[in-house]
C-alpha cells in the first residue's frame, strides 16, 4: 500500500483538483475524515516521525485521494508525477490568496506543500528512506516510525489552515483537460515558480529573482530580457 500526504499543510475542508482531492487527515476537533478511516491507525504510526518546532509529532497533515483507487487514499507509483503537477496548481492557488505585507491575512509558500509517498503494510512498524544522488539514490532503512524525526522547516511553521482560490483550481484544471495552450504553459512555469518561493535561506535571493524571471518566460512563451520586459508590459 501507498499513500501520499502533505505533513505541513493544514486544509479547512477537501479541495478537489483534476482526479485528485486533497482531503484533512483530522478537523479542528480531531474527528477523522470519513475517507481515511480505514488507514488512520497506520497514518497515525507513520506521522509520529513528522514533528513541529519543540519535537512532538504533528499529529495532522494533508492526505491525497483518487476516486479510481479503491481504497482511495492507496495510489499507484505511476499516479506520482500527476500528484507533483496538482500539488504545483494547488502552490499556485494558495499563492493567489497570499496578503503581503502584513502578518494578520493569509500567506503560504511552497515550503507548505512538500508531499511525502509512504509505502506501508499493515502493522505499521519501520521505515526505510530513499535519499536521492546524482548517480541514483541510497536507502538506509532499520528505524521504527517515530525513530527518525523530520522536523518542519522554519519557513512552514504556521498555525493557520492555507488559504486557497478553490474557483482558480477549478478554472486550471478545466483548462488542462482541454489541452489549453496556456495551461500547457503554466504547468511548466509552476516547476520554477515553486523554487523561487520557498522562503528558505537556503535559496539565495538572487536564484529566486532568475527562478522567477524563468517561470515567466515559460508562461509568455518569450525568452530574453527585452522581449520578456515587452511581453509583461
Amino acid at each position: 500500500m501507498q499513500i501520499a500526504f502533505f505533513p505541513w499543510l493544514r486544509l479547512t475542508h477537501p479541495i478537489a483538483l483534476g482526479p485528485f482531492t486533497f482531503v484533512p487527515f483530522k478537523d479542528d476537533l480531531g474527528h477523522i475524515a470519513p475517507a481515511l478511516a480505514d488507514v488512520a491507525e497506520s497514518l497515525n504510526t507513520i506521522l509520529r516521525g513528522y514533528v513541529d518546532m519543540r519535537g512532538a509529532s504533528v499529529g495532522n497533515c494533508v492526505v491525497v485521494t483518487h476516486a479510481r483507487s479503491n481504497p482511495v487514499w492507496d495510489l499507484r507509483d505511476e499516479d506520482h508525477e500527476l500528484i507533483i503537477r496538482y500539488a504545483k496548481i494547488l502552490t499556485l492557488c494558495a499563492f493567489a490568496k497570499n496578503d503581503y505585507n502584513t502578518n494578520m491575512g493569509c500567506y503560504a509558500n511552497s515550503s507548505h506543500f512538500q508531499f511525502v509517498r509512504q509505502r506501508f503494510t499493515v502493522p505499521v512498524d519501520y521505515i526505510a528512506f530513499d535519499t536521492r544522488r546524482r548517480d541514483g539514490s541510497t536507502t538506509d532503512g532499520g528505524y521504527r516510525h517515530g525513530e527518525v524525526r523530520f522536523p518542519v522547516p522554519p519557513q512552514a511553521k504556521s498555525s493557520r489552515d492555507a488559504c486557497i482560490d478553490t474557483g482558480l483550481g477549478t478554472a486550471i484544471a478545466r483548462a488542462i483537460s482541454g489541452n489549453s495552450p496556456t495551461a500547457q504553459s503554466l504547468l511548466a512555469a509552476l516547476l520554477f515558480f515553486d523554487l523561487a518561493n520557498t522562503d528558505t535561506d537556503v535559496m539565495q535571493l538572487e536564484a529566486e529573482v532568475i527562478l522567477m524571471g524563468s517561470a515567466f518566460e515559460q508562461l509568455l512563451g518569450t525568452y530574453g530580457e527585452r522581449r520578456l520586459n515587452q511581453a509583461v508590459g
